[in-house]
């Protein structure tokens, strides 16, 4: 599912494609998506907002380099994966670092997912295809745990 990214407001970004001055202090994020078009845009986007950003294919694949110190601030997590799913990664997640905060986004909601992620405290839901101003949102929503 390819993100459609609104434009941003106007005088949002500065001249010449400068990044556009951020809220709050820059997020080091690591990005769990199967779909290579999301792994290859949404950086560009976080990045443009002056995040850092880390990707993973595989929810298992976030899971050990979680498990092997990786230091992030946020995980924007797909549900919809082959494995583990967004849900089971969740779960497995907080095992390891109970207060990381996490964006789980999807496509398509599955029954109960929306309960557990209103049943964890710093997990956010993120529709796809993606909104910037929503986007937005959620990460300034991150910030401010900070």
């Amino acid at each position: 599912c390819f993100p459609a990214l609104a434009p941003a407001p106007e005088g949002a970004s500065g001249p010449k494609g400068e990044p556009a001055e951020r809220e709050g202090p820059p997020l080091r994020i690591l990005l769990v998506d199967d779909d290579p078009i999301i792994l290859e845009t949404l950086p560009i986007v976080l990045d443009f907002m002056g995040h850092t950003v880390l990707t993973a294919s595989r929810g298992q694949e976030a899971l050990d380099r979680i498990a092997a110190g990786l230091e992030v601030d946020l995980v924007v997590l797909d549900h919809n994966m082959p494995g583990l799913s967004g849900a089971e990664t969740l779960v497995r997640l907080r095992e390891l670092r109970r207060a990381l905060p996490v964006i789980l986004s999807t496509g398509f909601l599955e029954a109960g997912v929306e309960d557990l992620v209103r049943s964890l405290p710093g997990v956010w839901l993120l529709n796809k295809p993606y909104a910037l101003p929503v986007l937005r949102q959620k990460l300034q929503a991150v910030q401010e745990l900070r």
